[in-house]
């Protein structure tokens, strides 16, 4: 207790946290680190190494003004085209903080390394669909869903002041470049899912990334074999320091 004293009589915000349980101190991260602000509160910490000048090519751009037009409808797609630099940051590695994973997106895997080319690019993310897609005549109903697939890396991507796009400030979105786990959708913690083959690309905001997942080839099912995905994240508990409450007078019930 004498040294969580001294810690706390010089560190402020160490005691703010001990008599309030509250603790607004940023984050502390390494020389091989960097945090976003307006990503602290959702513990989103990115690793170098990094791109500090990352060309979007035309594709990749596309995908982006895509994204914005859908999550930001205040232009058209082809204003958001104009409107997004040509030029990004682009990092290689995420990690979740606060217990969270520590992810290596494809891009990082270097096939050279004494790791055999491995990484931690295979992911559990979340998304909102539309539950009538399959439906045109009923109306749009989003629905919360669980993919899975690979991060090929992330982009830090930063909006000047605009207020034709309702930009009041300049603003840094971090974004996740995916290529989905085609076919699959569903809790992978309840069930072993299946794939066969990657599917589209698509770009996500970096928050929407859950954990790491892995993933098995196998040819039990199919001759030609197919990819089964290991989800444990649903099955890390924690633990329960609750004691039961025993009569004081009940002697048998306190018996070893």
């Amino acid at each position: 207790m004498s040294q969580v004293a001294a810690i706390a009589c010089k560190y402020p915000q160490v005691r703010k946290a001990l008599l309030f349980g509250k603790n607004n101190a940023p984050m502390p991260v390494s020389q091989m680190e960097y945090v976003y602000p307006k990503y602290e509160e959702h513990n989103i910490v990115l690793r170098y190494p990094s791109v500090w000048q990352f060309f979007l090519k035309l594709p990749l751009h596309k995908h982006l003004a895509r994204f914005f037009c859908t999550n930001y409808p205040r232009q058209t797609y082809t204003a958001w085209l104009g409107f997004i630099p040509e030029r990004c940051k682009r990092w290689s590695k995420l990690c979740i903080a606060k217990g969270g994973d520590s992810i290596r997106s494809a891009i990082a895997c270097n096939p050279a390394s004494v790791d055999g080319g491995r990484d931690s690019s295979f992911i559990r993310f979340t998304f909102q669909k539309d539950e009538n897609k399959n439906n045109p005549n009923a109306s749009i109903n989003m629905v919360d869903a669980i993919g899975y697939g690979r991060l090929e890396f992330l982009l830090a991507v930063t909006l000047p002041q605009d207020n034709n796009f309702g930009i009041d400030v300049s603003t840094t979105h971090i974004l996740a470049y995916i290529t989905e786990a085609k076919d699959v959708e569903g809790d992978g913690t309840n069930k072993i899912l299946y794939f066969t083959k990657f599917g589209c690309s698509f770009i996500l905001n970096a928050t929407l990334i859950k954990n790491v997942a892995g993933r098995v080839f196998t040819k039990a099912r199919r001759a030609a074999g197919e990819w089964a995905i290991v989800d444990r994240s649903g099955g890390l508990e924690k633990t329960d320091f609750s004691v039961e409450e025993h009569d004081p007078n009940d002697e048998e019930g306190w018996e070893n």
